[in-house]
């Protein structure tokens, strides 16, 4: 597995500086960006995190609104948001335009390691889980009837779309 990268979003140098030294000893690759501003760029830049710890205070774009550019550029990379104490309508906010998770600050070491590995971990099974019905569906589409004949193609194609309902189909003929 390749190393899991973390983009640090801080407008404070002394956060950025010490998450970026705490998750690189964690065996992360981390970028940091001091600003929302900086953040956007780069993701729509094109790179792609495995995941964004984003500071919600913060001056020109705040947190939230970086989060909703994350969430239009790439709404798979997961961010966990750091808040400091009293901002528990920011903080619900921000989950529900999805937050993966939320660290109040000051934190432990241990919570961000915890959340972080949750996020991650949460990811994988989400990923391992669209591949899976992908497989799925490709068994699926094969089906057990095999025909080139346009007429049976068409009846296995209205039999999909009733397939998720609750309703009885019967198919008689040859």
């Amino acid at each position: 597995m390749s190393k899991r990268s973390i983009l640090v979003v801080d407008d404070d140098q002394s956060v950025r500086s010490y998450l970026s030294d705490l998750l690189s000893s964690c065996g992360y690759t981390v970028e940091c960006a001091e600003s929302g501003d900086q953040a956007v760029a780069r993701l729509s830049a094109g790179y792609v995190p495995s995941l964004i710890v984003l500071d919600i205070v913060m001056p020109g774009i705040n947190g939230i609104e970086v989060l909703e550019n994350v969430k239009r550029i790439n709404a798979a990379i997961p961010v966990i948001i750091l808040s400091a104490g009293g901002q528990t309508k920011t903080v619900v906010e921000a989950m529900k335009v999805g937050a993966s998770d939320f660290l109040v600050k000051p934190f432990e070491e241990q919570e961000l390691e915890l959340a972080i590995e949750n996020v991650l971990e949460k990811q994988k099974l989400k990923e391992e889980v669209k591949n899976l019905k992908r497989q799925l569906d490709s068994y699926s589409d094969a089906g057990d009837i095999l025909s080139t004949n346009p007429k049976l193609l068409r009846i296995k194609e209205i039999a999909k779309q009733v397939a998720d309902t609750d309703v009885p189909v019967l198919i008689t003929g040859e």
